[in-house]
């Protein structure tokens, strides 16, 4: 973010990865230590944001886009909020929210696992690095154009499974014909947004 405002900073997580090597020494931390992190933190994402001086989407190739890192806070904030006991369950989640989730996380899946939403009429399949929703539900082990589309179903409300591909304990456990797919690492968020899911 602070690129997009002309500053250079320490290390972030950026488009280009590293959140699994950035959140890993903080994780040891005591409860004073991250509130003091976080605030300062906080302040130099505020003074990013205040300097950022075109909020549009950026014309020249190589210039940062100053709106995934807002919602990549957003993701933070609310996945977070899960992790400190405060009473803050997946399911107090908007779905616009879980369902931007699980499309920024669907690469932590292997390929050919689908996800299906039971409470809203969505359906993702990870394939190549990047995941894709398809239309229709149950897609596992159906052909479409001549080609299996998925080899496995996560099947579960759209907040859970956000909140299990984000590494957290959902309110109720998605559930898989076969054995629930190991997890791979954070993917990098989407840097510009265009790619951001819908």
């Amino acid at each position: 973010m602070e690129g997009c405002a002309g500053v250079r900073g320490g290390p972030g997580w950026g488009p280009r990865g590293g959140g699994d090597a950035i959140c890993a020494p903080p994780a040891a931390r005591g409860g004073e230590a991250h509130r003091a992190a976080t605030a300062e933190h906080s302040a130099r994402l505020e003074r990013a944001w205040a300097a950022v001086p075109d909020w549009s989407e950026p014309a020249e190739e190589g210039v940062e886009d100053p709106l995934p890192p807002v919602f990549t806070r957003l993701r933070e904030v609310w996945i977070h909020l899960l992790d400190l006991d405060l009473g803050v369950r997946p399911a107090e989640w908007d779905v616009d929210f879980a369902t931007h989730t699980v499309g920024v996380l669907l690469p932590r899946l292997p390929d050919g696992v689908a996800l299906r939403a039971t409470d809203v009429p969505r359906t993702w399949v990870a394939g190549a690095g990047v995941g894709r929703e398809v239309a229709g539900a149950g897609v596992a082990g159906r052909e479409v154009a001549g080609r299996e589309v998925a080899r496995a179903e996560v099947v579960g409300g759209v907040r859970d499974l956000a909140a299990w591909l984000a590494g957290r304990t959902p309110d109720g456990p998605p559930v898989s014909a076969a054995p629930l797919p190991g997890l791979g690492p954070w993917p990098a968020y989407p840097a510009h947004r265009r790619d951001l899911p819908r």
